[in-house]
């Protein structure tokens, strides 16, 4: 218990500290020529030497505004609202507070309807502690999905080939949508973001370093997509449509609504898209028996066809000014289907040569439907209490039918028909509650609980048919049933000790109770443990051109559902595909040190993990002579990264953006009783370009190269992918888009390679998608975006998407 002692005795003492520190008031009030006030006018506070924002906020019915501030540096108010004039001015460095009296704004000339308002973010921000891509501010991004804008964001990495995200070159990323944990296995997670719309996403966050108010889990951090939600009065929308071409046509809608008035505000999301595509799969085997050594060269092809269902219906009501009620409702239905060949030439040291031709027909039904009830209650302005339940039902249906055709020396010695089939019903309960206590301007408090419980079963068959009869294999059928609860409560700390130092501490104590049993096998898990994480993170910001952060989380991977209780795939009769009961959870301890310059950042990072959960490691069943890939577990997994990205404004017309990442990875696992190192480091960049063409016109050119890396004994080759866009806006908003995902048909692909050749192992595995893919895409704005914004809530959710900016 000592590596806990000094977290906790820091935040104990911490709780017990108050500060008095000094603060700086502003107000003023909004009118018109005719001394009318003017609600609902931004007013925001930026700082001169870079505009900044420091604070915004809105005027009220009467026109007045007041605002708190801590920089002691030279300050400007700018005051802008729909067909005025904007008005700014500069205000001195002072303690006192500071009336600014009454401001009258102009009239513009122009009317409503000719007035173009653009207050366009860059496509990357790059925060002290996160990553934030603005979706709606790439080209390349018009129809396109959330999974393709992951593959192309700064230290994000997508592995198709193992169904895998990882962050800042780790695997375990916790994926949440609008601060709500996505609760998917990883090849669902995976088919869930390919479904989701990116036209239908405001921004994506990055956060290496969680705070305490987030799950555990998640080794690698968190990556949270926040949806659009407008914030006007009256009715306002937009809808999009795209149709792309790679192999096989796909095609696609989204659709985005809101509607608010008085104390009743109405969103939905909806989506719908058809994915035609050819996959390409090797796999080369050369394992060595008891008796005799097999090279096995396997090759696939996959005809697929993907229909991808999703929504969101939400609505909110306003009890009174401080507390409002809300319901959501979300669903996700995937409807795969799949045919495939494969052709197998074997090669055995007693047997000689043969080939085996296996045909296969594969149905994934996912079905995924999330009820949320949530209450939102603010005391006042510093202090406020949420409480959340959810609701999940989640259910998969994938059966498979296979026939394997033998031959040798051109004769059909043998012909098999056989299937696999998995069902999986998942049902999760989650109740949450948090409370958020400003026990002055410089301390705040956070607190609060969660608990989360999980009933799931899963039924895997594997039958062979005999005359007109499958018989079940016993060796590969079984139920499974899981229960797992999971109960959390969490404390963090907020201190502005200095207007230039901030420190954030925060303790989470989650207790984890696991039962895993099946009807054959009976009782494989039975585990239960509780566990502290603590967080640290201090801001210190020299001058307003230098700042620093430094941060320290602890987090925690538990394998998933289907991981534990395994699925099985066949790519022949001799290479098998599942998962792994014996998974233990692994532990991570992650130090991360920040340094910006003006628009230059710089990070280095260092992470220890414990026992790491290891994709697509090779096994052998060598009394069956079956090749078993499978998640494994390792010893340790240590990684070190260096960090810089800046943007480059190269010419007026010409803004670019680079990120470079370098990693040197320390890893062991063992591997039939056998104890593996890798020492290997490798390098991550991405580009980002976009040229103003003029008279409404965009081009954008998207860059990524990542260098070889191991993931435990498995070698992920070197990848590089390179994206274009062209894109025509109209006055209306209305946009036309024409984007080349893939152009040179290499991110598409996914070569993974394991040679444990001392061992009698190899195998080396390529997944081959679609590339180039040609998209068109055109995007309509709906409703009247003239129109009042409606007062943005201050509630504890909000508070915790900004809590780290």
């Amino acid at each position: 218990m000592d590596h806990y002692r000094a977290p906790l005795l820091f935040v104990v003492v911490l709780l017990f500290t108050n500060a008095l520190i000094g603060q700086s008031k502003i107000k003023g009030t909004i009118l018109k020529d005719n001394r009318e006030p003017i609600p609902y006018a931004n007013v925001l506070l930026l700082k001169v030497a870079d505009s900044s924002l420091v604070k915004g906020t809105i005027t009220d019915e009467a026109g007045t505004f007041q605002m708190d501030y801590k920089e002691k540096v030279p300050l400007l108010v700018s005051v802008r609202f729909l067909g005025f004039r904007d008005y700014s001015i500069s205000i001195p460095v002072s303690e006192s507070p500071i009336d600014l009296g009454e401001i009258i704004l102009e009239e513009n000339a122009e009317t409503l309807s000719e007035v173009v308002i653009t207050a366009e973010k860059p496509l990357f921000e790059q925060k002290i502690d996160r990553t934030i891509v603005n979706v709606q501010n790439s080209v390349t991004n018009a129809g396109n999905t959330a999974l393709n804008v992951l593959s192309k964001s700064p230290s994000v990495g997508i592995n198709r080939a193992t169904n895998e995200i990882n962050l800042m070159g780790k695997q375990g990323v916790l994926v949440m949508i609008n601060n709500k944990q996505v609760r998917m296995e990883a090849s669902d997670l995976i088919n869930l973001l390919e479904s989701m719309p990116a036209d239908n996403i405001k921004n994506i966050e990055l956060i290496t370093a969680p705070p305490a108010s987030y799950d555990a889990q998640g080794n690698a951090g968190v990556i949270n997509i926040n949806m659009i939600k407008s914030n006007l009065e009256g009715f306002t929308g937009r809808v999009s449509g795209n149709v792309a071409y790679g192999e096989r046509i796909k095609y696609g809608g989204s659709m985005n609504m809101t509607f608010k008035k008085n104390q009743l505000y109405l969103y939905a999301n909806l989506s719908a898209n058809v994915n035609n595509e050819i996959q390409r799969i090797s796999l080369l085997t050369d394992y060595v028996y008891p008796n005799e050594r097999v090279i096995s060269d396997l090759f696939s092809k996959r005809n697929t066809t993907t229909g991808l269902y999703s929504g969101e219906l939400g609505i909110d009501y306003d009890l009174s000014n401080n507390t409002v009620v809300g319901l959501l409702f979300n669903f996700n239905n995937r409807d795969w289907e799949m045919d495939a060949t494969s052709d197998t030439t074997i090669e055995s040291e007693l047997l000689g040569s043969s080939k085996q031709f296996v045909t296969s027909i594969e149905e994934n039904k996912l079905f995924r439907n999330l009820l949320n009830f949530n209450i939102r209650h603010a005391f006042s302005e510093k202090n406020s209490f949420t409480i959340d339940y959810d609701y999940i039902s989640f259910k998969r249906d994938n059966p498979t039918i296979y026939n394997a055709l033998n031959t040798r020396n051109g004769s059909v010695i043998s012909e098999e028909d056989f299937l696999s089939l998995s069902e999986t019903p998942l049902y999760i309960n989650v109740l949450k509650g948090d409370l958020r206590l400003g026990i002055s301007d410089e301390v705040k408090i956070e607190t609060g609980f969660k608990t989360t419980v999980s009933d799931f079963k899963n039924t895997v068959q594997v039958a062979f048919k005999e005359s007109n009869d499958y018989v079940d294999d016993p060796n590969f059928t079984d139920k499974f049933t899981m229960n797992e609860q999971i109960y959390a409560g969490y404390l963090s700390l907020d201190w502005q000790l200095h207007p230039s130092f901030l420190l954030k501490s925060g303790l989470r104590y989650e207790y984890y109770d696991l039962e895993l049993n099946a009807d054959n096998q009976g009782s494989i898990v039975d585990r239960n443990k509780g566990n502290f994480f603590p967080s640290l993170y201090m801001n210190y910001r020299l001058n307003e051109i230098n700042e620093f952060n430094l941060s320290f989380v602890r987090r925690i991977e538990r394998p998933g559902f289907q991981s534990l209780a395994p699925y099985f795939y066949f790519f022949n009769q001799n290479t098998l595909f599942t998962g792994n009961p014996n998974l233990i959870p692994s532990n991570s301890n992650q130090y991360k040190l920040d340094y910006r310059y003006k628009s230059l950042h710089f990070g280095f990072e260092f992470s220890n993990t414990r026992r790491p959960i290891l994709s697509l490691q090779p096994g052998l069943d060598r009394e069956e002579q079956l090749a078993i890939i499978r998640p494994g577990q390792g010893l340790k997994r240590n990684i070190f990264s260096l960090s810089a990205n800046f943007p480059w404004k190269i010419k007026d017309w010409w803004s670019s953006r680079y990120s470079f990442i370098g990693y040197h990875r320390n890893q062991s696992t063992v591997i039939d009783s056998k104890t593996l190192e890798r020492n290997a480091s490798n390098v991550a960049i991405t580009s980002n370009h976009s040229f103003d063409l003029g008279k409404k016109w965009q081009l954008e050119i998207n860059g990524t190269y990542t260098s070889a890396y191991y993931v435990g004994v498995a070698k992920v080759a070197t990848r590089y992918g390179l994206d274009i866009g062209v894109q025509k806006k109209f006055k209306n908003g209305t946009a036309l888009s024409l984007n080349i995902n893939d152009v040179f048909d290499s991110s598409s692909q996914w070569p993974i390679i394991a040679d444990l050749s001392d061992q009698g192992i190899l195998y080396d595995w390529k997944y081959d998608g679609e590339g180039p893919v040609f998209r068109l895409n055109l995007f309509i704005p709906l409703g009247n975006t003239n129109l009042k914004k409606k007062e943005k809530r201050s509630s504890g959710s909000e508070d915790e998407q900004r809590r780290l900016n």
